[in-house]
């Protein structure tokens, strides 16, 4: 059932970040929902954003791949992406105070934190 879990959670993140990966690549759309102003600067950083965003799009399909497969990789690269995502939510909300990145991106760590614990072979 954690494999199960660990699996769908994953797989929603990709999609999620396949969203905000492409309204990156295409800032316009972005820039009203998160109220940015557009300048050259803005344009470039969220480029810059783009493409770390395409990191963690590989390692989340990595991660999925990895387990679906029931190679240990898997649940190192999930278990990697998913402390990253709990930083990211927790340091959004301490240094912008925005709650709703903190719920978004922290839950959906945990979530596969504690799913990969519980999923991963050789665990009891």
């Amino acid at each position: 059932m954690a494999k199960k879990i660990l699996l769908g959670t994953l797989t929603l993140a990709l999609l999620l970040e396949l969203v905000l990966t492409v309204g990156a690549f295409v800032p316009g759309s972005l820039f009203g929902l998160f109220k940015i102003s557009t300048n050259s600067d803005t344009l470039f950083l969220v480029h810059l954003v783009a493409w770390f965003l395409v990191v963690i799009d590989v390692l989340c399909g990595v991660a999925i791949w990895k387990v679906r497969q029931g190679d240990p990789l898997g649940w190192t690269v999930a278990s990697s992406v998913a402390v990253w995502w709990v930083c990211l939510g927790v340091s959004v909300f301490v240094f912008f105070g925005r709650p709703d990145n903190l719920l978004l991106d922290s839950l959906k760590g945990i979530i596969i934190l504690i799913s990969a614990r519980l999923s991963r072979p050789g665990s009891t």
